[in-house]
């Protein structure tokens, strides 16, 4: 194995050695494997990444099999687009590094993982061959706090906006076999009036939905739709952000036509929950929906209020062991 850095024909020397990576070394030459870009290996640091200087080294760089870009702020000086087209590529990871003016073309890319912001808009164009993906879309940068609140305070602008880049991504890794999406990418898929009225993408081969999110009424409503949309999913795993939620009210399913069963929903798996109505309420919808469901696994969190809060969770239980059930099989497991 052979490691060290692509000299790309870059005029920026500091850019030269922004892609690292690890090859083979064969008697042709090398077979890159692995590239990493990010600005702490470059020297001098640089604060920002010229989009025109990244673009040629991409296109300079021999065929690679995994690409990882990392906090890079890419910046061009002209409306020109940085393209990522590869057929060799199975590995992409981009963390807070895709902008407007960023294309991806992987066909036989595995796997895809991508930390970024709502406002900005690039452009996934063929991931035929995905397997699993991982969207974990925010406002706010790593750390900063984001609540329920901070999506409920979104303009009506901003919702349609969002809402309508975050089905296109959707629709961008409609090949998926395994999906795990962020809490704010729900709290807006929904929020376009004309959402509903589209003709929506199939999530044909989704066998695992992984979700952070909220019991708010946008988070639930967008559960509710990605179900809808997957025909053949058997493992749903949720894990609660947020307490002391308002009510999602009675009619949160309103306008979504969920006429069909869950024919293969076998295992679904909530953390951190709290024993709210919220939750009982898309238990409820969840149970009566679930024709095979198997296995029901809930993760209470715990407060130091042990003695009020333990006579709450075992009321929650026995509410929830009382709900209509679509499947006959079911078995519940409490933590």
């Amino acid at each position: 194995m052979y490691k060290g850095t692509i000299q790309s024909q870059s005029q920026s020397p500091e850019l030269s050695h922004c892609l690292h990576f690890l090859g083979k070394n064969w008697s042709h030459g090398f077979s890159f494997l692995v590239g990493i870009i990010h600005p702490e290996v470059i020297s001098p640091p640089l604060d920002w990444v010229p989009g025109t200087e990244l673009q040629r080294l991409f296109s300079s760089c021999p065929p690679m099999e995994m690409v990882v870009i990392q906090d890079c702020d890419v910046q061009m000086s002209d409306q020109r687009n940085i393209v990522i087209d590869s057929h060799s590529l199975q590995f992409c990871s981009a963390i807070d590094s895709l902008t407007c003016t960023t294309k991806i073309s992987a066909p036989n890319v595995k796997e895809f993982i991508c930390t970024g912001f709502m406002t900005g808009d690039f452009s996934l164009e063929n991931f035929s061959s995905l397997v699993g993906a991982h969207l974990n879309m925010r406002l706010r940068g790593e750390g900063a706090d984001e609540t329920a609140k901070t999506y409920s305070e979104l303009l009506a602008e901003e919702n349609e906006v969002f809402a309508k880049r975050m089905m296109k991504y959707l629709g961008a890794v409609h090949n998926v076999h395994h999906l795990t999406l962020s809490s704010g990418f729900l709290e807006v898929l929904l929020q376009a009036p004309s959402t509903l009225y589209r003709q929506p993408p199939q999530l044909c081969n989704l066998e695992t939905l992984k979700l952070e999110m909220r019991f708010t009424r946008g988070s639930l409503r967008s559960i509710a739709y990605l179900l809808k949309i997957s025909p053949v999913i058997t493992s749903l795993i949720l894990t609660s952000k947020e307490s002391n939620l308002a009510d999602v009210g009675d009619d949160w399913e309103s306008g979504l036509s969920l006429t069909c069963m869950f024919s293969h929903l076998k295992f679904v798996e909530i953390r951190e929950v709290e024993g709210c109505d919220n939750e009982l309420k898309f238990l409820t919808f969840l149970l009566k929906n679930s024709m095979v469901l198997e296995k029901l696994s809930l993760f209470f969190r715990y407060t130091s209020d042990s003695l009020d809060r333990g006579r709450y969770v075992r009321r929650f239980k026995r509410n929830l062991k009382l709900l209509p059930t679509a499947s006959s099989s079911i078995q519940m497991h409490f933590f």
